[in-house]
């Protein structure tokens, strides 16, 4: 970060909800009701991120991963994330350096060096979720970048985690578009948690 130089062979680690707002690995758990709820409902008293397994099922869509080029670029094909309740529309990231592709499919890193979100522009948001089948998730009202304190937090130091977007027609975004965000990170900063939340 300190230099502002690309990072080649990182890995980017990239996961989301689906339109209605329901995570891959956790669809027994309702996008509408707040975590604490949760918890108290499936009788967790302790909870600690990364230890505490609350997975439903072993479904993996909207998630993955993926190392930058030579540039330090990664790119990625998904949709456009619903929301759920509590909190803005957002995608999570993680990077991280010094990884391994095991024999058996998964990945091994003992150095993650950036932990976020990446958000929208309110406006993009409203005219994506005013389409099918984001406009029939109706049971809580969306929560704004402006009411979210995670993006207030986000946006301290004047920070920018808005994706540029633009449409991938030249015309309309809601034809499909490209977003473009560059992330800043620093290696020497190596957090050394365990398990990877889902929310």
């Amino acid at each position: 970060m300190a230099t502002c130089a690309p990072l080649p062979n990182a890995l980017v680690d990239f996961w989301h909800c689906n339109a209605t707002g329901s995570y891959s690995s956790f669809t027994g758990l309702s996008p509408n009701t707040p975590f604490e709820e949760l918890l108290s409902e499936l009788n967790v008293t302790y909870y600690n991120l990364g230890t505490t397994d609350l997975h439903t099922d072993d479904t993996t869509w909207l998630r993955g991963m993926w190392p930058t080029d030579e540039r330090g670029v990664m790119e990625m094909k998904t949709i456009f994330p619903g929301f759920y309740v509590q909190r803005a529309i957002h995608i999570h990231v993680q990077v991280h350096t010094d990884w391994t592709l095991r024999e058996n499919g998964t990945i091994t890193s003992s150095h993650t060096v950036s932990t976020g979100q990446i958000y929208f522009a309110e406006e993009l948001e409203r005219e994506i979720m005013a389409l099918e089948p984001y406009g029939s998730h109706t049971q809580i009202n969306r929560t704004t970048n402006e009411e979210d304190s995670i993006f207030s937090q986000d946006t301290e130091g004047g920070y920018n985690p808005v994706v540029s977007v633009v449409p991938a027609d030249g015309k309309d975004v809601r034809n499909g578009m490209i977003g473009y965000i560059t992330i800043g990170v620093d290696t020497s900063a190596i957090e050394r948690r365990e398990g990877w939340g889902p929310s």
